[in-house]
């Protein structure tokens, strides 16, 4: 095939009538990225236990009023709420008998319960930055949007002319790397 390939729909559409001649057809509609998914596909599973079901409709709608949360996610979101439970019931554990306990030998022994705890506050946070549900993610989310202004729903890849120069061991100047463009992208 000679010549130019031809622009995508997704594009065209994007860009409007830039010539402002008169179309030869109606361009067909731009679906979205990702429709928004019946509310059933959000129900708990039948074999969550009771206080995990307690947990998953708290947080759902919080994560979805966020737009966070998609069908796609709900495998993680689902380690997420069984991790949610572990650590309250090894934090009561925790708080109720301490974080050592004396073996009969005398020694004074970590309680297995802390390393739960710990195991499932790690599953929580890593959650947590995946869905950009703290503020530092939050930060590293909009810094990651605004290098990638040129990208499209569908496309990966900015223009080569946006891409930042491979790292020289310098320190970038004040107005550049992520939190330069995330300035720039605020003003």
């Amino acid at each position: 095939m000679a010549g130019r390939p031809p622009k995508p729909d997704r594009i065209k559409a994007l860009a409007g009538n830039p010539g402002k001649r008169k179309p030869k057809a109606a361009p067909p509609p731009v679906p979205s990225v990702e429709a928004e998914p019946p509310a059933d596909d959000f129900a708990p599973p039948c074999d969550l236990t009771d206080a995990e079901r307690i947990v998953w409709q708290a947080e759902l709608p919080r994560l979805r009023k966020m737009g966070m949360l998609k069908v796609t996610d709900l495998s993680a979101f689902r380690i997420f709420v069984e991790a949610m439970v572990r650590k309250t019931r090894a934090k009561t554990v925790v708080d109720a008998q301490g974080l050592t306990y004396s073996t009969e030998t005398g020694y004074v022994r970590e309680r297995p319960e802390v390393k739960i705890l710990e195991r499932a506050e790690r599953v929580i946070k890593d959650f947590m930055k995946e869905l950009a549900m703290t503020s530092k993610s939050r930060v590293q989310t909009a810094a990651t949007m605004a290098n990638r202004q040129y990208a499209l729903p569908g496309f990966d890849a900015p223009p080569a002319s946006t891409m930042a120069p491979a790292s020289t061991g310098k320190a970038p100047p004040p107005n550049g790397g992520p939190i330069g463009a995330l300035r720039r992208h605020l003003q």
